[in-house]
């Protein structure tokens, strides 16, 4: 199983959100924050168990240095960056 790190792609796995891709913003011992850009904003983040997520191999790094360094992230770099990745996992299924 891959380590779950801010600024990783991970897919829920359970709930209402079954499927759906989000980025890791911040990680409290079990618990983590997710962030996807437009249902679920910096603003209003979504915490869930990380048992409840499939990490997947895509790190959005240049997100994740602005986090590092207390940079301004909007939630549309966020989204926009979910929504290339997501096009790219679907080219590789």
């Amino acid at each position: 199983m891959n380590k779950i790190e801010i600024g990783n792609l991970v897919i829920s796995k359970a709930g209402r959100d079954c499927g759906e891709l989000y980025m890791v913003y911040s990680i409290q011992g079990e618990n983590i924050t997710l962030v996807n850009g437009q249902a679920k904003k910096l603003n209003h983040p979504k915490i869930k168990n990380s048992k409840h997520v499939i990490v997947t191999n895509l790190l959005l790094s240049a997100i994740k240095e602005k986090i590092a360094n207390k940079k301004k992230i909007f939630d549309s770099e966020i989204y926009s960056a979910i929504k290339k990745c997501a096009e790219a996992l679907d080219k590789n299924i």
